[in-house]
C-alpha cells in the first residue's frame, strides 16, 4: 500500500533542542531512504517540513514509521492513501458510463 505521507510544524521545538532534533532527523532520514520503504522523500522549500510517498504493508507498518520521526512531537502529520492512475481512470470511465446510462436521454 503507497502513502502520501505530509509531515508539517505544528509547533516550533525548544531551541536547546533543536540540534539534537536536526540530527536525528538526518539519521532517521538516511535509515528511511536506504530501508527502502520510502519512493521518494522531499523537503518543503521554505516551510519546516516534508513528504514522501512510502510503501508499507499494513497500515500498523504506517504508524510504527510515522512514529519514529524525530519531529512527531512538534508536527502535524497527514497521510493519504494513494492508488493507481490507469486503475483510478478506469473506475472514473465505468462511473461516468453508469451515470449517463440511468440519467441520460435515450
Amino acid at each position: 500500500m503507497k502513502f502520501l505521507v505530509i509531515v508539517t510544524q505544528r509547533q516550533a521545538p525548544p531551541p536547546e533542542i533543536m540540534p539534537v532534533l536536526v540530527d536525528a532527523t538526518a539519521q532517521w532520514t538516511a535509515s528511511a531512504k536506504k530501508g527502502g520503504k520510502f519512493d521518494v522523500i522531499y523537503s518543503i522549500a521554505g516551510q519546516p517540513g516534508g513528504l514522501g510517498i512510502v510503501n508499507v504493508n499494513s497500515l500498523e507498518e504506517l504508524n510504527e514509521l510515522v512514529s519514529g520521526h524525530p519531529m512527531t512531537p512538534f508536527a502535524n502529520v497527514q497521510t493519504l492513501p494513494l492508488s493507481d492512475i490507469d486503475h483510478g481512470l478506469k473506475t472514473l470511465r465505468e462511473q461516468v458510463k453508469k451515470m449517463s446510462g440511468q440519467t441520460g436521454p435515450k
